[in-house]
């Protein structure tokens, strides 16, 4: 039903010729005993598309010179129950001082929306160069909430408009993201958090995007208005909510979880606010909203980004443990190169992908006589030698191994004999030198057959090695 005001035209109450009005989910007429000068109307005519009822400022001209003693007239009518009788300040003022005045009321909520969309911004932008799947996965949710509040905040903070001037984006957009913002903690917290909980967790982001569809389905076909469907967003997120408070406190004091008491103490903080807001909502406080919103979201942002800090470090540090371990587990401490577990784990991978590659084995002549003559340094040296002759001949061409005291092992990739003798002869060359500033000769002997997939591998390995140790006789029996 319309609701009026009406004051008389003098100069002591309108020093200005401008007024501005805040109209709330209504209509708006402005008129001049009985002559309309301004009118904004949000009644949809449409057959089947019910686009949502934006609210909006307008800055109204009065004539006032022309019009003193005059009745001016505001009429709302709202075609919803919540906002039938809702008048929001009016001011008068000059136009540019009007409009400035609402970024300097909100300062404030403009600020932290701003900044929110900075690191927003600054976290996708480095989301791409995060190796780490769980880092950048952490990275993203942050990022996404982040923005997400950002344009939340603009919109509970009525200054969306002055970004674009869409009506269907100016009303809907807090009413969506009432449900994105959750659903992305919802993800957040089943993916980093409560990973333990994540079939119910799921659940409720299937109830999250569910309920959406619903609501716009709703307010579309004017079966129900954003506004009127709120109290099923609000049902939704107080029991997620709930629910995540109970997992937290679950796995933070029951299971011990120190990572999961944090969160919970954070999310508490977020909770007290939603409470507020709700309460606010309820009480139809909704100019107060966006102070509340914004307040709540940044500390409980700052709070978590904190605590992801803290998160995204151990993630790396425990990444560098395992690759250090990892590392440990297939590299040899005195040569620095591939060991044995490298080599067996390089041939099953080379067997399950079917590859047909050149085995070499070595073995170092007379290892025992260096040591008990000149010295186990002098071993090491023969040993960390013979492997570096490998390396250099094979360069890209293949892998060497330390495979036991002082045997070796080489996987090459090209199958053709004139390649596998020319590498010999590098390593030859190369031990020749190295022989030459030593009291000692470092030899060397060779085993070598190409393998297939067709081929058992145990039997294939023992040829080789069989041959290896003929090779190694002969060394023997010119020396």
């Amino acid at each position: 039903e319309p609701f009026s005001i009406q004051r008389k035209i003098t100069e002591e109450d309108f020093p200005y010729s401008v007024m501005r009005i805040r109209s709330s989910m209504t209509d708006v007429q402005v008129s001049v005993d009985g002559q309309e000068i301004f009118s904004f109307n949000i009644s949809d005519n449409a057959s089947w598309f019910h686009a949502p009822y934006p609210s909006t400022w307008h800055l109204v001209d009065i004539p006032v010179s022309e019009n003193l003693g005059r009745n001016l007239r505001i009429t709302f009518s709202s075609p919803t129950r919540e906002f039938t009788g809702y008048v929001n300040p009016i001011m008068i003022g000059r136009g540019e001082a009007l409009i400035l005045d609402i970024f300097y009321s909100r300062v404030a909520n403009f600020v932290i929306s701003a900044l929110l969309a900075f690191l927003s911004i600054t976290a996708f932008a480095l989301a791409p160069w995060m190796k780490d799947p769980a880092i950048r996965k952490h990275s993203i949710y942050l990022a996404s909430f982040a923005l997400v509040a950002s344009v939340w905040i603009l919109s509970e903070s009525t200054l969306l408009q002055f970004f674009t001037p869409n009506r269907i984006i100016i009303a809907s957009t807090s009413y969506i993201l009432n449900l994105i913002m959750p659903l992305i903690l919802v993800l957040f917290f089943r993916d980093i958090v409560l990973t333990g909980y994540k079939r119910t967790m799921t659940l409720f982001v299937h109830i999250l995007q569910a309920l959406l569809l619903v609501e716009i389905l709703l307010q579309i076909t004017g079966v129900l208005s954003f506004i009127a469907s709120t109290i099923f967003s609000i049902i939704a997120i107080t029991g997620f909510s709930l629910f995540l408070i109970y997992a937290l406190a679950q796995e933070g004091y029951r299971k011990g979880n120190e990572v999961a008491r944090r969160y919970l103490r954070i999310f508490l903080i977020l909770f007290v606010f939603v409470c507020i807001i709700i309460a606010a909502f309820f009480i139809q406080a909704y100019n107060e909203l966006s102070s509340y919103l914004a307040t709540g979201v940044l500390l409980f942002y700052i709070l978590i980004l904190r605590e992801s800090f803290k998160t995204i470090g151990s993630l790396i540090e425990h990444k560098n443990m395992t690759t250090i371990y990892k590392r440990m587990a297939f590299e040899d401490h005195l040569t620095q190169g591939n060991n044995r577990s490298a080599f067996e784990r390089d041939i099953i991978r080379h067997q399950r992908e079917r590859n047909t590659f050149r085995l070499v084995l070595l073995d170092l002549n007379n290892l025992k006589g260096i040591n008990d003559t000149y010295g186990h340094a002098e071993g090491d040296y023969a040993i960390v030698e013979s492997y570096r002759s490998l390396v250099e001949a094979l360069g890209e061409k293949g892998t060497a191994y330390r495979i036991s005291g002082d045997e070796f092992a080489c996987v090459m990739q090209d199958l053709d004999i004139d390649a596998y003798r020319r590498f010999t002869e590098e390593v030859n060359e190369y031990l020749k030198k190295k022989s030459e500033q030593k009291p000692f000769d470092l030899v060397l002997a060779f085993g070598t057959r190409v393998y297939d997939h067709n081929t058992e591998f145990n039997d294939f390995y023992r040829s080789v090695d069989i041959q290896m140790y003929e090779h190694k006789k002969q060394l023997k029996a010119v020396m």
